[in-house]
C-alpha cells in the first residue's frame, strides 16, 4: 500500500537571511582594528610629511644662509641687524623696523622671496599670517635670529656680544 507520508521527507526548514549577533560583533571587532591600525599609519605617514617639509625647508634656508655667506667672502649675514631701518621686497612692500633687521627678509632673496614654504611651513603656516611682517620675521630661529651665528648688530653697528657669535665660515680646508 501506499501510505501518503514518504519514507524520507526532508523537513523544510526555516533559513534566517540575516547576521547573527556573533558574526555582526566580528565584523564590527575586526573592521575596528582595520580602522585603529589604518589611522596608526596614516598618521605616521601625516608626521613623516610634515618631517620631509621642515627638513626641505631648513635645507633651503641653511643653503640660502651658505650661499649669503659666500656672496660676502665667508662673512655670515647678521641674525639682526639694527642698522637696517628698511627693506624693499620686488612687490614693492616695504619692510620697516624689527621685522627688516632680523635675517628672514634680508636673505629672501636667496629663495625668491617665497616665506610660505620655506620661512612658514607645516603648523606655523596656521599660526602666523604671512601679511603678519613681524611674527614672520621671527620664524624660524635656528639660532640666527639673535646672537649665535652672525651676529646682533647694534644701531651703532657694533656687534653686541662679539665673543659669542660666529660671523664667519671656516675656510680651514
Amino acid at each position: 500500500m501506499h501510505s501518503l507520508i514518504p519514507a524520507f521527507s526532508p523537513r523544510k526548514t526555516a533559513r534566517n537571511h540575516g547576521f547573527s549577533l556573533v558574526e555582526t560583533l566580528v565584523a564590527t571587532v575586526v573592521i575596528t582594528a582595520i580602522a585603529v591600525v589604518g589611522t596608526g599609519t596614516v598618521q605616521s605617514a601625516l608626521n613623516k610629511g610634515a618631517m620631509v617639509r621642515e627638513m626641505g625647508s631648513a635645507k633651503t634656508l641653511i643653503g640660502a644662509y651658505l650661499q649669503s655667506a659666500n656672496d660676502n667672502n665667508g662673512k655670515f649675514l647678521p641674525g639682526y641687524d639694527r642698522t637696517v631701518s628698511e627693506f624693499n621686497l620686488p612687490d614693492g612692500t616695504v619692510i620697516a623696523g624689527p621685522p627688516a633687521q632680523r635675517y628672514p627678509y634680508r636673505l629672501a632673496s636667496y629663495f625668491n622671496y617665497r616665506m610660505e614654504g620655506t620661512v612658514l611651513v607645516n603648523k606655523n603656516t596656521k599660526q602666523v599670517n604671512a601679511a603678519d611682517t613681524y611674527r614672520l620675521s621671527c620664524y624660524p630661529a635656528f639660532g640666527i635670529n639673535y646672537i649665535f651665528v652672525g651676529g646682533d648688530i647694534s644701531s651703532s653697528g657694533q656687534y653686541t656680544f662679539p665673543g659669542e657669535c660666529v660671523t664667519i665660515q671656516s675656510l680651514a680646508s
